[in-house]
């Protein structure tokens, strides 16, 4: 639950409605899981020449789900705390719990309702964050609400979604981060066949700052499809344009292409590869107006037996601020995981990421070694 500050690119997504009635998106039941992790990093706090540390990690995960009739009620926390050997000021306990109902009315209209409520930190040295300084809290809430019109079956449907959020800074004074996002996205989809849908869609994104000038207004324009193809290759891509306006005069407005691409390929039923790649534009809590910033990433699941599996990310990320800055970042990670019995998984994993600024002293090179246990209960 480290925040990133991609709030940008996470209001550009529009929720997954469903359009059939006949299944449930999770099988009711309870899950509960907890994981513990102990991570040696050798630059803790991303700097060109950076102090290293290990820490001791618990994430627990709850998960409830109900059926409602035709609708389903999940609930759910997922936390991460965090202890550290040296650089005890680093410690902190994230918080995640959530609620979502979906309303099942009739064979063509499905209602999607979300809220959340995270307490959460920033990472230090990822894009937009300080390395200096204490560890960044924020506190965030949202709600969602989202809208699916036309059967699984019809040539038509359409897709309505609004969301609001508010982000509160609670420390090293940050209070001129502190705003509401609302966002309203609207998509007409054509069926092209049983399993590819094109759409167009439009989205508008209000920024309202609290302690600050930055108030701004987005306008997003897309095209794009969906695919399901033999069960092997499934997903979405969008592509488009942004127009970002400030009120401020004294703010820099920009424009240029956004896109959205998340697609998940299985050649076969022990092997997936996922592809995900997006650009749009991002708040800044620097100088800068605003940034936009490209992520591309690959990742490769193998199933070498029913107990052992290994997985491979790789990313690259490109931050372009309107002041002139460029960051580029990459990311190489390379695990494996054990089930030792149903109930006990063991993981162990190694990532490398490199940062290659404009500012040259912005530029990093981190390596990470974390080791994990993992404890699951199923409840049906």
């Amino acid at each position: 639950m480290n925040s990133s500050n991609k709030a940008g690119m996470a209001l550009v997504c529009t929720s997954a409605l469903l359009f059939s009635s006949t299944s449930f998106a999770v099988e009711p039941g309870f899950t509960a899981s907890v994981a513990a992790g102990y991570t040696t990093d050798d630059n803790l706090f991303r700097e060109a020449n950076g102090s290293s540390d290990t820490f001791f990690t618990v994430s627990p995960d709850l998960r409830f789900v109900t059926a409602l009739g035709k609708h389903q009620l999940s609930a759910g926390y997922r936390g991460s705390y965090a202890s550290y050997d040296k650089f005890t000021k680093e410690n902190y306990n994230d918080h995640l719990v959530n609620l979502d109902l979906l309303l099942d009315l009739s064979k063509t209209v499905n209602i999607n309702l979300i809220a959340d409520y995270s307490n959460e930190h920033e990472s230090r040295g990822t894009s937009n964050v300080a390395t200096t300084g204490d560890v960044t809290l924020l506190d965030r809430n949202s709600v969602f609400a989202g809208f699916a019109f036309g059967a699984d079956t019809a040539k038509m449907q359409a897709e309505l979604d609004y969301k609001i959020t508010n982000i509160d800074y609670t420390n090293n004074a940050q209070d001129t981060r502190d705003r509401r996002v609302g966002a309203v996205g609207v998509r007409a989809l054509y069926n092209v066949s049983d399993k590819t849908k094109v759409f167009v869609e439009a989205r508008q994104n209000d920024f309202d700052y609290l302690n600050s000038t930055r108030d701004s207004t987005e306008t997003l324009y897309y095209a794009g499809g969906r695919w399901d193809i033999t069960g092997k290759t499934t997903g979405e891509f969008k592509i488009g344009t942004y127009d970002k306006n400030f009120d401020a005069a004294t703010e820099t407005d920009g424009d240029g292409t956004s896109y959205s691409a998340n697609m998940i390929w299985s050649p076969k039923q022990h092997s997936r590869f996922t592809l995900f790649a997006e650009e749009a534009a991002q708040e800044s809590n620097y100088a800068d107006s605003f940034y936009t910033s490209q992520l591309s990433s690959l990742g490769w699941e193998h199933d070498f037996s029913d107990r052992l599996a290994l997985n491979v990310d790789l990313s690259l990320t490109t931050d372009e601020y309107s002041g002139g800055r460029k960051d580029d970042t990459t990311s190489a990670g390379l695990g494996v995981k054990y089930e030792f019995r149903r109930w006990l998984d063991f993981g162990l994993s190694y990532t490398n990421t490199e940062r290659d600024s404009s500012d040259n002293t912005l530029d990093y090179t981190d390596n990470l070694v974390m080791f994990t246990a993992t404890l699951l209960r199923e409840s049906k």
